[in-house]
Formats: C-alpha cells, structure tokens, sequence
C-alpha cells in the first residue's frame, strides 16, 4: 500500500529506433539487437544468474563500449556481469564477424559484385557497419551493396543511416531507395 505498482511492456522495434540509434549507441549493439531482440529483455523469474538482460543493462554495455570499444575475450568478465556470461559469449562472438566483413574499398570500388554473406549475423553486422561509414562520396556505392540485400536489411540500413546521419536524406539518390523501400 505504500508504492504504487505500474506494469509496463517494452516494444523492442521502438526501443532500437528510439533509444539505441537516437541515442547514438554502438552501432555493434544496434546490429546484435537486432540479430538477437530476445535479448533487449530477457527477465525470468526463476532465473540464478546476477543479472538480464534489459534496456538498463544495454546502456550499461554502451558505456563500457564507448570506454573501450574493443570488443575481445578479456572483455568477457566484465560484459558476463552486464548482461550474463551467456549473451556476453555470443556479443563478443558477435563482435568477432566484424573482423571478416568486405573490406569498404572493395565494396565502394564493386558494389555490384562484392560478396554478400548468406550468414544473418554477418548481414546484421555489415549493415550497421556501413550506416556508420556512409557519407556523401560513398552513398551511391554502398547503396548499391545494401540494396542487394533483403528489405529487412534495407529497412535497418535506412533507418540507422537517416538517425545517425540525418543530413543523408538530402542526397538525390535517397529519394529514390524510400521509393523502392515505401512497398516494405
């Protein structure tokens, strides 16, 4: 009787937009929530470990990432005490693929015929990883690239590149992707 209980329901897709990308977080954490958005929330009750995962604790990851934003296994510890030693393995695991995505040359320079992953995770993390380098010059090319992917990683590309770099919608080539993309 001395508090008052209020339930709430986090709606994962809002978070992302709204929280994650308008915040500015790790493009890293964006691609992983994304690949895995089981993992925004994962409270149990019957749960033995310190932690969950929630919004609270993926801040928590951002920050230590902004700190020292590599990702390797000595990070291991610390991000098990975030967000239980479980989705610690598979983020930094995660984090790894970055290391084997096509190199940016290859993909400005060949866009039409840089290999694409068939591999989700690597399509994730290559997604985020372009809306983070996508600027005026390299626009056309990586547009190319990204469109030759799925509308779900259309749509992530776009949505991330018009919240991170909000000035991207002024190239005349924008246009014509939110055409392309306004069917999805």
């Amino acid at each position: 009787s001395r508090v008052v209980h209020i339930e709430m329901e986090l709606e994962r897709d809002e978070f992302l937009e709204d929280v994650v990308l308008g915040q500015q977080w790790d493009h890293r954490i964006y691609a992983f929530l994304n690949f895995k958005k089981s993992y925004i929330h994962d409270f149990r009750p019957d749960h033995n470990d310190k932690t969950f995962c929630c919004p609270r604790t993926w801040e928590f990851m951002n920050r230590l990432l902004t700190v020292d934003p590599d990702v390797n296994q000595t990070s291991g510890k610390l991000f098990a005490g975030t967000i239980t030693s479980g989705v610690a393995f598979e983020f930094i695991t995660f984090c790894q693929l970055y290391t084997s995505l096509p190199k940016n040359e290859d993909i400005i320079s060949d866009p039409m015929n840089t290999a694409l992953s068939s591999d989700a995770a690597t399509r994730f993390a290559i997604t985020s990883s372009l809306m983070e380098k996508v600027n005026d010059k390299n626009f056309e090319a990586i547009t190319q690239y990204v469109n030759r992917m799925s509308s779900e990683f259309r749509v992530m590309f776009f949505r991330g590149m018009l919240q991170r770099k909000p000035n991207s919608r002024s190239h005349p080539l924008f246009h014509q992707a939110m055409l392309d993309l306004s069917r999805y």
